[in-house]
């Protein structure tokens, strides 16, 4: 069994994930506004971009109450790997 907070854990990854995988099995084609990650140059600012509408659309959905910045941090979290 891993330890908590191992960031190597098989969920703690993003990019993981195939193309061939994520639009024949989860049906992913047309995934962001923003960029087209299957054909983007770089791949890292591809996540950035990426990261960042997804802060974006969930303030749609966090934008009252105690957990407001809640979801802000999560996605921190996923993007950057740290336990803030």
């Amino acid at each position: 069994q891993r330890k908590m907070d191992d960031y190597f854990a098989d969920d703690m990854n993003y990019g993981d994930i195939s193309e061939k995988a994520l639009k024949e099995r989860y049906k992913l084609y047309d995934i962001s506004s923003q960029v087209n990650p299957f054909t983007f140059p770089n791949r890292l600012e591809s996540a950035r971009i990426l990261f960042d509408e997804f802060r974006s659309l969930s303030k749609s959905l966090s934008f009252v109450g105690e957990y407001q910045a809640l979801i802000g941090k999560l996605i921190d979290h996923m993007q950057y790997r740290h336990g803030d």
